[in-house]
């Protein structure tokens, strides 16, 4: 690294920072048929990426797009601790594409301001319309603007 890139690091914001990696290793991801769900950056030294495609994700995915993604941020003069899994029965929905992938499904969502007098939802996925999410709660439909939500999961249901 050069003193300036580190200048630049030190002023760069999380955010930034999460925004720069994606745009390096996302290329890596979809050109191996997969879709990068989501990175969590854990203090400036350990990042933790959520990988998925149709069918699910094996061991062997993880493995590859590990080591594939060591190699490029190490070469782009980044050294984390680096975590891939798969994003698991309770997958985060980030996107508005992800809603609309899951229609039918239950989620769990969390808003930034109330909708009806509530900041969580429960329910399936009704629709989706623009960018408005209509949930099908035990309430009857409830419609929220994808801006809103703060953080929405599917509702995992473990079958016995």
């Amino acid at each position: 690294m050069t003193p300036l890139f580190d200048f630049i690091e030190v002023f760069m914001t999380n955010q930034d920072l999460k925004q720069r990696i994606i745009g390096l290793i996302e290329p890596i991801i979809k050109d191996n048929f997969m879709e990068l769900v989501d990175i969590d950056l854990i203090n400036t030294d350990y990042l933790r990426i959520i990988i998925d495609k149709q069918g699910g994700v094996s061991l062997d995915d993880c493995t590859f797009i590990s080591k594939s993604v060591n190699i490029l941020l190490g070469a782009s003069g980044y050294n984390f601790s680096l975590e891939v899994s798969s994003p698991g029965i309770d997958r985060p929905l980030k996107k508005i594409e992800d809603f609309k992938k899951f229609i039918g499904k239950k989620v769990k969502i969390v808003t930034n301001e109330p909708v009806n007098g509530m900041n969580f939802l429960e329910g399936n996925i009704d629709k989706i319309l623009n960018d408005t999410i209509a949930i099908d709660t035990n309430a009857g439909i409830v419609e929220v603007d994808f801006n809103n939500v703060k953080k929405a999961n599917l509702a995992g249901e473990i079958k016995i």
